[in-house]
């Protein structure tokens, strides 16, 4: 006796072919998507800044290697905390009632907000730090948080005073000097000289620049 006739036997076959399709392209799809986050949090803790990802609420929501570890944090730490809570070294403490703080003009205007942070560290040395801030939007165009970046920039500030500096003590050094000294580009103008130069042409040193 036929329980199923030829017809039904190929229908059903089919339908369970096209069912084991279904769960291959199911789980192909998963193991992309995994391997795709995988793939970006290995970015996303290579990165030698700082970073929280904030809700729109500031809520941390993420926080990479760099700042766990330079904090000596785990992320049980900070994941549900006001960012303006966590106390980072490289920029000392937040507070979130002072004006430029670059997390909030993200929100408020949508778009890319940094600023420089200046403070004293443990020791009584002055540090500074940068501070990014960029809005995640989602389809909608809405600003549904925040992800934040933190990079001490102490030693390229003092570099800057330094050659700054330097620079200034050369331009005093060089308008006080008695013989002709001047600079020039490739094509031949002044982009610079002291006095002792203009004296030697006998003309206003405004007029040879350029």
């Amino acid at each position: 006796i036929r329980l199923v006739d030829p017809l039904g036997a190929s229908l059903f076959w089919e339908l369970y072919r096209a069912q084991q399709a279904i769960i291959r392209q199911r789980t192909e799809l998963r193991e992309q998507v995994e391997a795709e986050r995988a793939r970006l949090s290995r970015i996303f803790n290579s990165l030698p800044d700082e970073i929280l990802v904030l809700s729109a609420d500031l809520v941390v929501q993420d926080a990479n290697t760099a700042l766990l570890r330079t904090n000596r944090l785990k992320i049980e730490d900070v994941r549900g905390k006001q960012c303006y809570d966590i106390e980072q070294r490289s920029r000392g403490g937040c507070r979130i009632d002072y004006e430029g703080c670059p997390a909030l003009e993200a929100l408020r205007k949508g778009c890319v907000a940094s600023r420089v942070v200046k403070f004293m560290d443990e020791s009584g040395k002055l540090r500074f730090a940068a501070v990014l801030a960029a809005p995640m939007v989602n389809a909608e165009g809405e600003v549904t948080g925040i992800v934040e970046s933190t990079r001490d920039i102490t030693k390229r500030i003092e570099l800057e005073e330094d050659l700054e500096f330097a620079e200034s003590q050369l331009r005093q050094i060089t308008a006080l000097a008695p013989v002709a000294i001047s600079v020039k580009n490739v094509q031949g103008q002044y982009l610079d000289l002291n006095q002792a130069a203009a004296d030697r042409y006998r003309l206003p040193k405004e007029s040879m620049l350029g």
